[in-house]
């Protein structure tokens, strides 16, 4: 079988780019950088290479390069000096742009390569906080605004699910007889579980006791394990589009039947509820202000 050729607007490619849409009209007349094919209405698109290519002219540029100069090499040459840089520098936005690439291509031995390379160099943990973590959240934008397909996040989620099943195993920390004990898990309307199988990593790391439960618990359900478990913390997510009201009550709804109960929730929907957030409700934005947080609430071991 193969597979259908994508095609991209140019509000697409300035997504994925971070070159602007005039900027890359320009480039196109000055530089002549791709040559977009039209629709029947002149509207321009662009194809796998064509994106390719200039996310690859980006980086460069955003390091330094001419656009002028750049724009001469071919896509081979654009590559090579790519690699070079990577070797050079190893600046977080050249792996992030790597990722991107291969999730594009639906790569996977590139997308295996590229965090091999970083897991071997700076270790699984900071990895995912220094690389990963961004890059998904890239990835969660170009997904809620349509420029790639669910195809994509599938490859990406499908992948690095793997990584941190396997980096479960590789732990060294366990936890002592007093650890803490943390609850991790998605209300029943959300399946978007990549960010809550990392935060479980970087609480195991930390030498807490951690019950993890996945996507889609229902409240019932949920209830119960808090309570056989006696749960210090409940650590869940908000990724999917949900209405707000329905996280408003959830939340408020869990922090009534578990008042003692340290809540640490993330997502878009408990950035607009901030200020109605329940006292035990925690807003966490990322995955280093989640450890930051469980380091804080750590409780060391006489």
């Amino acid at each position: 079988m193969f597979r259908k050729m994508a095609i991209y607007s140019i509000k697409d490619l300035e997504q994925l780019t971070g070159i602007k849409a005039h900027t890359i009209r320009m480039w196109e007349k000055r530089y002549n950088v791709v040559t977009p094919e039209r629709t029947d209405t002149n509207i321009r698109h662009y194809n796998e290479e064509q994106l390719k290519r200039l996310l690859n002219i980006s980086l460069l540029n955003k390091n330094g390069q001419k656009i002028s100069k750049l724009a001469t090499l071919s896509d081979s040459e654009l590559c090579k000096e790519v690699n070079k840089l990577n070797a050079e520098c190893g600046d977080k936005s050249l792996q992030i742009n790597q990722l991107v690439k291969a999730m594009i291509n639906l790569d996977e031995a590139e997308f295996n390569h590229t965090l091999n390379k970083l897991i071997v160099k700076n270790g699984f943990e900071e990895t995912i906080i220094e690389v990963v973590c961004p890059f998904l959240q890239q990835l969660g934008v170009l997904w809620q605004t349509g420029t790639i397909s669910p195809l994509c996040k599938y490859f990406v989620s499908t992948i690095l699910k793997q990584k941190i099943y396997a980096a479960y195993d590789k732990i060294l920390v366990s936890p002592n007889e007093n650890a803490q004990t943390i609850v991790f898990a998605l209300n029943e309307k959300e399946y978007h579980e990549l960010s809550l199988l990392i935060g479980n990593y970087i609480a195991k790391r930390l030498g807490y006791n951690t019950v993890y439960v996945g996507q889609a618990v229902p409240y019932s359900n949920l209830c119960e394990i808090i309570e056989r478990t006696k749960c210090d913390f409940f650590v869940t997510n908000f990724i999917s589009q949900q209405d707000k009201k329905h996280t408003g009550n959830y939340l408020k709804r869990l922090s009534s039947d578990f008042p003692n109960l340290k809540i640490l929730a993330s997502g878009c929907d408990i950035q607009t509820t901030d200020n109605n957030l329940p006292k035990n409700v925690i807003q966490i934005h990322d995955s280093i202000m989640l450890k930051k947080r469980l380091k804080e609430f750590k409780i060391t071991p006489y």
